[in-house]
């Protein structure tokens, strides 16, 4: 589908918690998506259940890597975030920037965020022939995941694979971004915006991305 013909909802629109966005895709669907994503590049690793995710991630991730865990309600509720954050067996990205101050420090922030040796997170949506749609507000994720980053880590529940790319910004307006701004009014008293989208077509580099999906609803 040309990027020219793609239809952006003007208005979000929560969507009913049954509806197509949330259910799981099929075993031949899963299939078609991970086929397609190594034809473009990127590593696919299909599991059963959210530690084996975890477990297969941490085997991507050396020991003492300077590590990004992006905001990302999968990771975190996969435990991976405590994991590569708190244990101390690795660099945790959110602790450097922690340390320093937005108002005096925000160039050397936006630096160490764009280029760490290895960004984890998830993303909103993957079409069956492989094309992958991560969207953010401020953008903070998407020159890590974009080409900042050694390698890239997304894990990602079945739930979000959808038919084309048209699918996929359905998705993020009808879906997406209902439920995040609903997050960012709890947490930072704002609503969320679709800012910026990043669309993956191809990896050139081998090895750089992986792609993990779960066969579960993970995330949003």
């Amino acid at each position: 589908m040309s990027l020219t013909n793609i239809s952006i909802p003007t208005q979000p629109v929560i969507a009913e918690t049954n509806n197509r966005f949330t259910m799981l895709a099929s075993d031949e669907e899963v299939a078609r998506a991970a086929h397609a994503l190594t034809e473009r590049g990127m590593q696919a690793i299909v599991v059963d259940t959210p530690e084996e995710a975890k477990e297969e991630a941490l085997k991507l991730i050396p020991s003492g890597s300077q590590v990004f865990t992006v905001s990302s309600k999968t990771v975190t509720q996969i435990g991976l975030a405590e994991v590569l954050n708190e244990t101390g067996h690795y660099q945790s990205v959110r602790k450097i920037l922690s340390r320093l101050d937005r108002n005096t420090q925000s160039s050397e922030m936006r630096k160490v965020a764009s280029s760490p040796d290895i960004v984890v997170g998830s993303v909103q949506a993957i079409t069956q022939d492989g094309v992958v749609l991560d969207v953010s507000m401020s953008g903070s994720q998407l020159p890590a995941y974009a080409s900042g980053a050694d390698k890239v880590i997304w894990i990602v529940g079945i739930q979000k694979i959808v038919n084309d790319i048209d699918e996929g910004m359905r998705r993020i307006y009808e879906y997406c971004l209902p439920l995040e701004s609903q997050r960012t009014m709890e947490v930072y008293g704002i609503p969320s915006e679709v800012n910026k989208i990043l669309i993956v077509n191809r990896e050139a580099k081998p090895d750089r991305i992986t792609v993990i999906l779960v066969n579960q609803n993970l995330g949003f």
